[in-house]
């Protein structure tokens, strides 16, 4: 009894970590993970999948509601159930023309929804349709007129596979126009949904492939830099398709010309991914899938399966691609179709690491592949990552008895959970002394990042030739300090991922040398000797300027009274008579200098002098913050100046004399040994007292 108790308990654990498989059904989802919806009658297809923050998503799916032929947008909770207080009872409706297909979807950064595809007119004419939807469900009227925007080419076929509301919130449709044959054609709006005149011509490019009969675009995207990124396939006279890619910037104006993906015979692209800075390419050839990665040259990375295409077969006759969305840490999943014949197949859904190879962690060897039954042809055709890293799936099936087809969603379970990447460890580069120079700055790989930003506190700082802040891939940048800085200024960088940025690494860019705090020498009885001075190095310091105000002093030999060099130390010939003067140093850079730091001479005081009794000073030595009396042969105000045995100035006064006797107050002096020095009418005398 007790072993098949453990063996029961074995195989429940067993089964727990299995659904915990990154690629096993989410089983708290609708129906053991998978949901069935019909929000029309009959042919209710999921094309389009959104996640939200809280889990719950949004669906585009077709579907004929009173007989017309419509799109709804669904808001499905995290549960799976339909959210009824959006819309219609959980549906947006949209009917426009005499029938609509909505095929593709985006969301705006203030979360309303914008679902793009074909409406017709007539029978054979089909116009380019756009329809924004509020949080709520209802039809957004203050987007184009009553909340659709329509664009038509003539009176033949015109389709929008694929929507992407730009940076800068305008809005870019793609698919074909017919003149009178297929052509690829972009339609940009503004956020109002008016067409932007400003793009292409009036407003729409038009793509036309040499040696093609037809053409058109099934996915567009947009890089970092603000070009965008298209893929579609255009078909020859002869027979046979052929994948195709291209950019273009955000004016409509052609950036290279048309890549041609040497996937394999008769290819297509059916969907394109930006990562920011390059671009990831998926869809199917005659025997199989394919994947690709391409930078904005149009060619495949070498970090990319060693600059190869990736084939994916799932298992049967009939494979297809169709969707695809990127993890936080850098893997790519995409969905599709896989089946013995196109009566039979199922839903194919797989994962792959950053590098182009699949993903043994995910489903079974990288994959997962579901069959609805015999007979029964399922396409799955786009899939979201939520923000606790499941997978989202919509698609359909059609139904058992082959009448209609249902709209479906499964939600798979993952292990990438968000993570933030970690502060980049060290930021190395010249940061002392940068005023006026172009300088490089480099930082170590952060795991999990997709991108860096770097910025500067000041402004006028450009970064890779242009104001911060700059985001890319790149690990080293050129920063360009101006002249004219009068500050120091940090730099910072930090790594960035689809779950948020690190903490900011920084460095300070010393602008002026640091302060010198102390002249090493000795600056009493120095007259008719050569003394040497030094001091520590400032930081940032390029020069040092030594300068004394003493007449016929004689920096370095023959250096005279004035000398600058990167030297932190000097010697000095004073002459043979003086009583007094100053030695001055300032530390330099390009951008400017240190505060002076100075120390007093006495060139003429010596032992005799320091001892004599012409001046007598008492009580000596004395304490603190007493009261001391000066005497001497002086009558009316003297300048009193005390410094410390360095020639530092601590004091600078006057007192006066009656009676040959004057007052000092200590107040504040700390312990030490001090030169006190009297000047009266040029008649100077010095004197030694100790504070204890």
């Amino acid at each position: 009894m007790i072993k098949k108790l453990l063996l029961l308990l074995s195989f429940i654990c067993l089964q727990q970590q299995s659904y915990s498989q990154a690629g096993a059904y989410d089983l708290t989802f609708a129906n053991a993970g998978f949901g069935t919806y019909m929000p029309g009658t009959v042919n209710d297809l999921g094309y389009s999948i959104a996640g939200l923050q809280d889990s719950s998503m949004y669906v585009l799916s077709a579907a004929s509601i009173n007989n017309i032929t419509s799109s709804v947008v669904m808001h499905i909770k995290e549960n799976g159930t339909i959210d009824s207080s959006f819309g219609n009872v959980g549906r947006a409706i949209m009917q426009y023309g005499t029938s609509i297909y909505m095929y593709s979807m985006s969301l705006q950064s203030d979360g309303k929804i914008l679902a793009t595809g074909l409406s017709y007119v007539t029978v054979s004419d089909a116009n380019f349709i756009t329809c924004r939807i509020n949080t709520n469900g209802t039809i957004d009227s203050t987007f184009g007129i009553n909340g659709y925007a329509e664009y038509g080419f003539g009176t033949n076929e015109d389709a929008a596979n694929s929507v992407k509301v730009l940076s800068d919130g305008s809005i870019l449709v793609a698919g074909y126009s017919r003149q009178p044959n297929k052509r690829s054609t972009l339609v940009k709006y503004t956020t109002d949904g008016v067409v932007d005149s400003s793009f292409g011509t009036n407003g729409t490019l038009i793509i036309t492939n040499a040696g093609a009969s037809t053409d058109q675009i099934t996915g567009i995207d947009q890089l970092a830099d603000g070009s965008i990124v298209a893929a579609g396939f255009k078909t020859f006279s002869t027979g046979g398709n052929s994948a195709i890619a291209f950019r273009i910037n955000n004016s409509g104006n052609p950036l290279g010309g048309i890549v041609n993906l040497s996937s394999g015979s008769d290819s297509r692209a059916s969907a394109i991914l930006s990562d920011g800075y390059q671009y990831y390419i998926v869809g199917n050839n005659s025997v199989s899938t394919f994947i690709t990665k391409l930078d904005t040259l149009g060619v495949i990375p070498s970090s990319f399966n060693n600059g190869n295409y990736v084939s994916l077969n799932g298992g049967g006759a009939i494979t297809y691609l169709a969707g695809i969305a990127r993890q936080w840490d850098g893997k790519i999943v995409v969905c599709g179709s896989s089946g013995q014949t196109n009566f039979t197949r199922g839903w194919m859904i797989a994962r792959f690491n950053a590098n182009g190879l699949i993903d043994p962690t995910f489903g079974t060897n990288g994959k997962v592949t579901h069959l609805f039954g015999a007979n029964v042809f399922a396409d799955a055709y786009g899939l979201c990552i939520f923000s606790n890293g499941k997978v989202g799936v919509t698609g359909f099936r059609s139904s058992l008895a082959g009448t209609a087809n249902d709209c479906i969603i499964t939600r798979l379970l993952n292990d990438s959970m968000c993570m933030t990447p970690i502060t980049p460890i060290s930021l190395t580069g010249q940061l002392l002394n940068v005023c006026g120079k172009t300088l490089s700055y480099t930082i170590p790989a952060v795991a999990n990042a997709d991108n860096y930003t770097w910025r500067a506190s000041n402004p006028n700082v450009l970064i890779n030739g242009a104001p911060g802040p700059f985001t890319d891939t790149v690990l080293t940048v050129n920063v360009t300090w101006p002249s004219n800085l009068t500050s120091n200024t940090t730099l910072y960088v930090k790594a960035n991922n689809g779950c948020g940025s690190s903490v900011e690494k920084t460095g300070l860019a010393i602008v002026y040398p640091t302060a010198i705090t102390a002249i090493n020498g000795n600056n009493l009885n120095v007259f008719g000797q050569t003394i040497n001075y030094t001091i520590n190095a400032s930081q940032g310091a390029t020069t040092y300027t030594w300068t004394t105000n003493v007449s016929g002093a004689q920096i370095n030999s023959n250096q005279g009274t004035t000398y600058s060099s990167a030297d932190t130390s000097i010697s000095v010939t004073w002459p043979s008579s003086f009583t007094g003067g100053i030695l001055y140093v300032q530390a330099s850079n390009d951008c400017g200098n240190s505060p002076t730091y100075t120390i007093n001479l006495l060139g003429t005081v010596g032992l005799n002098e320091l001892n004599s009794s012409a001046i007598i000073v008492y009580p000596n030595p004395t304490t603190i913050n007493s009261l001391v009396t000066i005497q001497a042969e002086f009558i009316g105000k003297s300048t009193l100046q005390m410094m410390d045995l360095t020639g530092k100035l601590i004091v600078n006064t006057s007192i006066e004399f009656k009676n040959n006797q004057a007052e000092l107050n200590l107040e504040g002096m700390a312990k030490g040994t001090y030169i006190i020095k009297l000047n009266n009418n040029d008649k100077i005398l010095t004197k030694k007292i100790t504070i204890q």
